[in-house]
């Protein structure tokens, strides 16, 4: 299989707690974006039925360099919108078939 060419650029905002709130929560801060090379592409989508909401739900994922140094809870800002890495990446470093320099993020939007 050949590797994903990384073809457009997209803004990683890295994720850090600092401090904590009145209640004793981590509060949680991005750094500004940064550009990087990556290319992405819709997982699923949805409109949960949740009395009160109204809510959609949307996945992406994302293919970036697997020198890219990223975390679960970090941001990547794809046209504008702004996603939350979800677990951890997923490094094809060391897969069969697969040639090294690329990981895979699952991505997560919340809106409503």
């Amino acid at each position: 299989m050949r590797r994903f060419r990384l073809r457009h650029t997209a803004g990683h905002r890295v994720h850090s707690e600092s401090g904590t709130d009145a209640h004793g929560n981590p509060i949680s801060t991005w750094a500004e974006p940064v550009p990087i090379q990556a290319v992405w592409w819709p997982a699923s989508t949805s409109e949960p039925q949740v009395a009160g909401h109204d809510r959609v739900v949307v996945d992406m994922v994302a293919v970036v360099a697997s020198t890219l140094a990223v975390s679960p809870h970090d941001r990547l800002v794809l046209d504008a919108a702004e996603f939350e890495v979800i677990g951890a990446a997923q490094n094809w470093d060391r897969g069969p078939g697969r040639r090294a320099g690329r990981r895979l993020l699952d991505l997560r939007r919340v809106d409503g």
